[in-house]
């Protein structure tokens, strides 16, 4: 067969070209040899003698299965699949046997060989050794997963040479560093940072960081070893630094390798957390209120029977009156509490629903206002109790409770007294109303009767009265009738004052121009009266707005010097809900500390006029019933504005 597969690979036709065929075939570092479709081996050359360790008449004749090591058998039964297919295989890299049973690294190349007619008989194989290649490939793989590593590891990583010169250095450490050192510059040494600080604040140079400690000698490694870098733009870091060196096969140090993470925030939140417990405690050793932790004990159906106090703070005795708690039981300390508070702590602890309550605890004699509420994780059934002792507040409750009721039993009385003093009141008021309408309509009788025959005497036409008789006459007449006008005021202010007078819309024009048709006193050549309308509408009552009316016009045209005609101005203004009546006059006017007094009780400002002194309180009550307000400005010589202010009947929507 072998005669037949050489003319056949290289196809040559004349001597000479067989010759050289033979002799490539034979100067060849890779093996070369030829199988029919079976894996008969049928040619070897030299190379496949020195590759494989079998001479050629040991390998010829004999399977290419003696080449296959156990876990490749499958590998020549596929070769051949294709190369019957008329397909070849290029650079194909596996492993191979020695003669010796040593294994050996080859790259396959494998040819289809055809007869004359073009038919496939049988296969070229040419096998390079690789031996020497893989280890450079497994050491170039090698190096690439460590820079994949390298590059990125989680945590920061940089190695330096003995020099204390950086050799590399991954993202996170120039992320940490703030910047991207130079690789190779001897004026950056031992470390990439910007500049570096202990713990305490101190600075650190960087000949005396721990990379350079650990490169020189002066310390064996660095484990958890804590540095503060600070960046170029002043920002810093805290970081855990963990350095080893790196040593060569004789064991001697050609540098050392950092592996550094970032702790800021861990040390953030383990700060907050010291402050967090600072706070606690500082509140826990200073509040007024009994603070406790407990830990509540169960059976074995859930039902809770005891509980240890864990913590107490300093306020706990003085609420509880209990001393040395801390790590005890409560049944050790009181053996009679009451059942519910085992319950009430049982369910905080069970459920995780806080409770607020108050209750009395009689083994202690105490009332508390208790707040509790699960502490730490479920399963730990701790609560946290936050209590007061409320026993003085509690008693004084009660005490203001049965204050409270006899309070309500007396005044029950009062009423009774109240209603029953009122009932005589009212009694004796409608006697005393009675009495003085008596009184004064038998006083006005006689005061007629005087008035009368004082006017029939001083209409005598004979001579027999005196001058003197005259004026005694004149004097009699003119007090019978001030007190007439007196008695008829007073009733009409004791009217005012007994009853409620029924409110309705008045068109207050209507009412002031009756009023001033009816007196001819408000008319000219009397007095010069000046109405400005339209008036709004007011809820008053028609009588009582007349009565005020009638009393402000006859002030108004009463004050003035003799002689003078009196000017009154009357006009509206509207405010807010309220309409103000405004009356100016041109009268005497009235000093300022007299100006409230005259809304009083017989008050008159000038004796040397008319008058009974109660018109004025006559209007300020009327105006008071009708849920109005009167009142006066006014300056000596310069007239008064009195007002009057009565509710709107259609206020303005604002």
């Amino acid at each position: 067969m072998s005669e037949v597969l050489a003319p056949v690979i290289s196809r040559p036709n004349r001597p000479d070209a067989r010759y050289h065929f033979a002799a490539i075939l034979e100067s060849s570092d890779d093996a070369i040899l030829s199988e029919d479709l079976n894996g008969i081996i049928h040619s070897w050359n030299r190379a496949a003698e020195r590759i494989f360790g079998y001479t050629a008449p040991e390998a010829i004749g004999k399977s290419v299965a003696i080449l296959i090591p156990p876990g490749h058998e499958n590998e020549e039964p596929h070769i051949l699949a294709r190369i019957r297919r008329g397909e070849k295989v290029d650079h194909y890299e596996t492993v191979r046997q020695r003669n010796d049973g040593s294994l050996v690294d080859i790259s396959l190349s494998v040819f289809p060989i055809k007869d004359a007619d073009g038919r496939i008989i049988g296969a070229s194989k040419i096998a390079r050794d690789i031996s020497e290649r893989k280890p450079q490939e497994a050491l170039r793989a090698s190096e690439e997963r460590f820079r994949t590593l390298f590059n990125l590891s989680p945590v920061a990583v940089y190695s330096i040479d003995t020099l204390g010169v950086i050799q590399n250095f991954n993202r996170h450490a120039a992320e940490l560093w703030g910047r991207q050192p130079a690789l190779g510059d001897t004026d950056q040494r031992f470390c990439g940072s910007f500049k570096m600080f202990r713990p305490d604040g101190s600075y650190i140079p960087h000949e005396q960081c721990p990379m350079a400690e650990v490169v020189e000698g002066r310390i064996s490694e660095a484990r958890d070893a804590e540095v503060h870098i600070e960046r170029p733009d002043g920002s810093r870091v805290t970081v855990i630094v963990n350095i080893r060196p790196l040593k060569d096969d004789q064991g001697e140090v050609t540098g050392a390798i950092n592996c550094f993470y970032d702790i800021t925030q861990r040390k953030q939140i383990e700060l907050a957390q010291r402050q967090s417990e600072r706070r606690y405690r500082s509140l826990f050793e200073s509040i007024d209120e009994g603070f406790c932790i407990i830990e509540v004990l169960f059976d074995s159906q859930q039902r809770a029977i005891d509980f240890v106090f864990l913590e107490t703070n300093p306020a706990f005795e003085k609420q509880t009156g209990l001393h040395g708690a801390q790590g005890r039981r409560v049944l050790e300390l009181v053996p009679a509490l009451e059942r519910h508070w085992f319950e009430t702590y049982g369910r905080v602890a069970l459920t995780g629903e806080p409770v607020r309550l108050q209750d009395r605890a009689n083994s202690l004699g105490r009332w508390f206002d208790v707040y509790a509420f699960r502490a730490e994780t479920p399963e730990l059934r701790r609560v946290a109790v936050l209590f007061t002792d409320v026993t003085q507040q509690r008693e004084a409750h009660d005490a203001l409770r049965a204050a409270q009721v006899q309070l309500a039993d007396r005044a029950v009385q009062l009423e009774d007294l109240v209603s029953e003093r009122t009932a005589r009141l009212q009694s004796t008021i409608s006697e005393l109303e009675h009495f003085s309408y008596t009184i004064t309509h038998d006083m006005r009788a006689p005061l007629r009767a005087m008035q009368g025959f004082a006017g029939m005497l001083l209409n005598q036409t004979d001579d027999r009265l005196t001058a003197e008789n005259t004026d005694y006459l004149r004097r009699i007449m003119e007090a019978s009738q001030r007190m007439d006008a007196l008695i008829t005021d007073s009733l009409q202010y004791a009217k005012v004052v007994r009853n409620r007078i029924p409110l309705s819309p008045i068109e207050p024009g209507r009412v002031l121009r009756g009023i001033l048709e009816s007196y001819p006193t408000l008319r000219a050549p009397h007095a010069e009266i000046q109405l400005i309308e339209p008036l709004p509408a007011v809820i008053a009552n028609d009588a009582g707005l007349g009565q005020c009316f009638s009393n402000l016009l006859g002030n108004a045209i009463k004050f003035v010097k003799p002689g003078k005609v009196p000017h009154v101005r009357i006009w509206t203004e509207t405010r807010g809900d309220f309409v103000r009546f405004w009356f100016e006059d041109s009268g005497i006017g009235i000093p300022k500390e007299y100006q409230e007094r005259i809304f009083g009780m017989f008050q008159q400002l000038d004796k040397g006029y008319e008058g009974t002194g109660i018109g004025l309180a006559l209007v300020r009550k009327t105006a008071e019933r009708m849920d109005g307000k009167v009142g006066v400005e006014s300056e000596p010589g310069q007239g008064s504005r009195f007002w009057l202010e009565l509710k709107h009947a259609n206020p303005p929507i604002l």
